[in-house]
């Protein structure tokens, strides 16, 4: 569940970010993205993202638990 709400809050924040993109920036950016190097920077990205929440989630229920 946490996953997909992550997911669909990167979605969101990329639809932010990428607004004011030219279609042919954009473009250059989907081209980039398909690519081999494109596809492991991905997953890295999401991997370190996925690992943040996980951490600050675990030192939040640290300390909830110490409390």
């Amino acid at each position: 569940r946490l996953q997909m709400q992550l997911e669909d809050e990167l979605t969101n924040n990329y639809l932010v970010m990428y607004r004011e993109l030219s279609d042919s920036r954009l473009k250059k950016y989907v081209d980039f993205y398909t690519t081999g190097a494109g596809t492991e920077f991905k997953e890295s990205l999401n991997k370190a993202i996925h690992t943040a929440f996980q951490e600050a989630s675990d030192r939040f229920i640290s300390s909830v638990e110490s409390l």
